[in-house]
């Protein structure tokens, strides 16, 4: 059978990976490179070459089973991580890392502030309604809702909660409060994020994410056809025909679509009301990314320096857009003297000579719809029909996401590739 791919980042691959020996797959990919969000870009240092991730960056043993046993499979060296938590906000003069306690004391004089004093106290009683909340609690509730009930202090939600959220989720602060409450707890309390003493050990792996992309590539028969823009797509009932940029079309027997849902649905020509309700119930919010070596960006303080910096110029309302900057040297433990960042929404404040790399990313926004549209997607794809969709969109937005949606629509078109032998 005759398999379409359209998109090479975790889902596609992961898909094309596991049907490869079943089917003839063709992947797709409109960029000149594959990977998605998991991009490498390259440096010449005076001794060596860098290579440094640019999207997707870290991932653990225990909440990404899937995509570990995938890297270990593929034999691709791994490297444990620094995943710390700093936050900055210009207008209270506040930095603050949870690196150990000098981290947490970057800034002495905090300890004087009576509303910081109550901090760990109001944390515990966060930690413990959150955990409530999963075992009993309203599925409909947001994050501010819960908020607003817990009666917590504006120090913890505009200097860590929303921080916390906004990073994780790389979506404006202004958007994170209309999160599911529990969907958000249950992805949280999974990531040990709910307790003090509880840590998980990221990795990260070893000479960038590129590796692991290239060790999937080189095991498909066909590799990925790059540069290769998938502009439409026509079903009937025999065939599926894809229409292309700049390449004549060409027609398989079903297709997986590996891209965002937005995406999936400009692309399809004749979308059922089902498809249309739940690609287009899923939101997006889009990042400026900028690889970068100025580290005025950073907090003032060497001490409050995190692998994850959070920077807000107004705590008290909350930004269209969320600035966070990574510390590539301690994520990647690069054994370099210079620093080298990714800033997400900072090209105001980062120098143009400093800047070695700049792109755009989309991300997932989650809501009581788009959890609906999860389902829908879902139940389409066990639908039996030749249209299959992935993505990282229909889980979290993570990595394991990706890859146990990519999984489970291979899964989905070998079901229907035998129902339609019989």
């Amino acid at each position: 059978m005759r398999v379409a791919v359209v998109g090479s980042g975790i889902s596609g691959l992961t898909a094309a990976y596991y049907l490869r020996a079943l089917h003839d797959v063709h992947v797709y990919e409109s960029e000149d490179q594959a990977g998605g969000h998991a991009r490498t870009f390259s440096v010449e240092e005076p001794n060596s070459q860098l290579h440094l991730d640019t999207g997707f960056m870290v991932y653990n043993n225990t909440n990404y089973p899937g995509f570990t046993g995938l890297i270990e499979e593929l034999e691709v060296e791994q490297q444990d991580s620094d995943m710390s938590f700093g936050v900055t906000c210009s207008k209270c003069d506040f930095e603050y890392g949870n690196r150990g306690l000098q981290s947490m004391l970057a800034q002495p004089s905090a300890i004087f502030r009576p509303s910081w004093i109550t901090i760990p106290f109001q944390m515990r009683k966060f930690y413990t309604d959150a955990r409530s909340l999963l075992l009993d609690g309203d599925d409909e509730i947001s994050l501010d809702q819960f908020l607003l009930k817990g009666g917590y202090s504006d120090e913890l939600v505009r200097h860590l909660v929303i921080p916390l959220v906004a990073s994780v989720w790389t979506t404006p602060a202004a958007k994170v409060g209309s999160f599911p409450a529990k969907y958000l707890f249950g992805f949280m309390d999974n990531h040990c994020m709910l307790s003090f003493t509880e840590r998980r050990v990221w990795q990260t792996i070893k000479g960038g994410s590129q590796n692991y992309v290239d060790s999937l590539v080189s095991r498909l028969p066909y590799g990925v056809h790059l540069n290769a823009t998938v502009t439409g797509i026509n079903r009937d009932a025999s065939k599926v025909t894809l229409s292309f940029k700049k390449r004549a079309p060409l027609q398989f027997d079903a297709v997986i679509l590996a891209t965002h849902s937005d995406q999936s649905l400009s692309l399809l020509s004749d979308p059922s009301e089902l498809e249309f309700k739940a690609l287009g119930g899923i939101k997006y919010s889009e990042s400026n990314v900028y690889l970068h070596t100025d580290d005025s960006v950073m907090p003032k303080r060497p001490r409050a320096w995190c692998s994850w910096n959070y920077r807000t110029d107004e705590c008290a309302s909350r930004p269209e857009t969320s600035q966070v900057t990574y510390h590539l040297n301690r994520l990647q433990r690069l054994d370099s003297a210079r620093n080298y960042f990714v800033s997400l929404n900072m090209g105001d404040q980062i120098n143009d000579d400093a800047v070695l790399s700049e792109f755009k990313q989309s991300h997932p926004m989650y809501s009581k719809n788009s959890l609906k549209s999860q389902s829908i997607i879902q139940a389409l794809n066990a639908s039996h029909s030749p249209t299959f969709f992935a993505g990282a969109y229909l889980g979290h937005g993570f990595h394991e996401d990706g890859f146990q949606s990519g999984l489970f629509a291979a899964n989905s078109l070998i079901n229907w590739s035998k129902s339609i032998e019989v």
